[in-house]
């Protein structure tokens, strides 16, 4: 089939009231485990407005019952969780806190530029894929003479939840709790917030295309679209009964040429600061798998490896252990959800604070993007580096690790860098928000 996933799905979009693509462009640390993969007609099962008391446990019997009947790595199951999800009450914005979506037909995009077409076995069988993929093709060709669509742009003055002054006293309260002995560290973030017009896809196609990031994502439906550009694995299973997690903490922006590059790279690694964060990080999540893997089977695989994307350096670790028999996926994200690289540590209490300091919900920022497919395999990222478009608003969070040495004002810095790619393609810069 003629065309890239991006081509693909912007063709389908026209012609589906929902929108899954899981693209990993940036490959790296993985890539949604076999390549980009664009749903055809993801139908959405549940959501908070019909969503039951408990939605992990709804959410872990779908994912069972397709996996107890079998299936392809190509059809499945993907939800968005909000981080404060398990938290009562509804989120700020009208927005919702959990979107699952049934993948029943999707094309997967191999080396070499082709894709091959799945359908889930109670869809159809060879014929009925035949007639898929000649209407995908005709859509295709049906959209390449259109015009792109222009990119959402911020339309009025950008606004943050915690402007300047605020950050920096909201990072001496946290210091505050980490001096009287309740934390360690925890991370604090702030929400951009600006009214926006055009179009979230060719939106995402620009992020992407400007930084390409392992768990780069688009998902839309009716009430709002995600433009994810996600470097962080969060929970991974390539077989039935292992898992795994992929913390990162420690950031230094790209050099502008190789020597300040390698300069750069070379500080972060010699971090003792983001070091420790980065140990403090690995222990609790040791700690949460722990909860589900059997005794003596955590283990870290990978501590404090460099990771270099096209604007920034990352420190990752990797934690790896074996399930308990009948573990199931409501009693993994309730031991480990949402990830300690995003909350603080000890977690329970740093999330806590957080709700104390933090002037608003975060919703999908720092929640999660799962994909289960229909063979047992699991492949997910944390939420952040994410637009989410929705009410007329355009919605992105940034923050960073604090811990008892942190410096307020640099803290601020690295908050505001962190969020200035993705702020500049809509056309502010983050110094600017009020």
């Amino acid at each position: 089939m003629d065309g890239s996933p991006g081509t693909v799905c912007r063709a389908l979009r026209r012609n589906q009231p929902n929108t899954v693509f899981l693209d990993g462009s940036g490959g790296l640390i993985g890539s949604w485990l076999d390549g980009p993969l664009v749903a055809l007609e993801p139908e959405i099962w549940l959501q908070t407005g019909n969503a039951p008391d408990k939605p992990l446990e709804a959410l872990s019997r779908l994912v069972a019952s397709r996996t107890a009947a079998g299936g392809s790595p190509d059809t499945g199951v993907v939800a968005l969780l909000a981080y404060d999800l398990l938290d009562a009450g509804p989120g700020d914005h009208g927005l919702p806190q959990c979107v699952v979506l049934t993948v029943d037909c999707s094309l997967r995009f191999c080396g070499g530029g082709t894709a091959r077409l799945t359908l889930a076995p109670a869809v159809g069988g060879p014929a009925q894929a035949q007639e898929r993929v000649d209407r995908v093709c005709d859509l295709v060709a049906e959209g390449a003479g259109d015009p792109a669509p222009a990119p959402a742009r911020g339309v009025g003055r950008p606004r943050t939840s915690l402007p300047r002054e605020s950050y920096l006293r909201s990072v001496e309260r946290v210091q505050q709790y980490i001096v009287a002995g309740d934390i360690y560290q925890a991370n604090l973030c702030q929400q951009f917030r600006v009214p926006f017009l055009g179009d979230e896809f060719a939106a995402y196609l620009s992020l992407s295309r400007g930084s390409p990031a392992p768990h780069s994502a688009f998902v839309e439906t009716p009430d709002f679209a995600l433009a994810s550009l996600s470097p962080e694995t969060f929970l991974r299973a390539h077989s039935p009964g292992q898992i795994e997690t992929w913390p990162i903490k420690g950031t230094r922006p790209r050099g502008s040429s190789p020597p300040a590059d390698r300069a750069a790279s070379n500080e972060l690694l010699r971090s003792e600061k983001d070091r420790a964060e980065l140990l403090m990080i690995v222990d609790l999540e040791r700690n949460d798998l722990s909860r589900v893997c059997r005794p003596g089977t955590v283990e870290v695989t990978e501590l404090a490896g460099l990771r270099s994307f096209p604007a920034v350096h990352h420190l990752v670790a990797c934690v790896r252990g074996s399930l308990y028999p009948e573990t199931d996926v409501a009693a993994i994200l309730r031991a480990t959800f949402p990830g300690g690289s995003i909350s603080g540590a000890p977690k329970i209490r740093a999330q806590e604070l957080l709700r104390q300091i933090e002037p608003v919900r975060r919703g999908f920022f720092t929640g999660g993007l799962f994909w289960f497919g229909d063979d047992g395999r699991v492949d997910s990222s944390i939420l952040i580096r994410s637009w989410v478009f929705g009410q007329g608003q355009a919605f992105l969070g940034a923050g960073g690790g604090i811990v008892a040495d942190s410096e307020p004002e640099g803290e601020w810095q690295e908050s505001n860098h962190k969020a200035r790619a993705l702020t500049t393609a809509l056309g502010f810069d983050p110094e600017e928000a009020q």
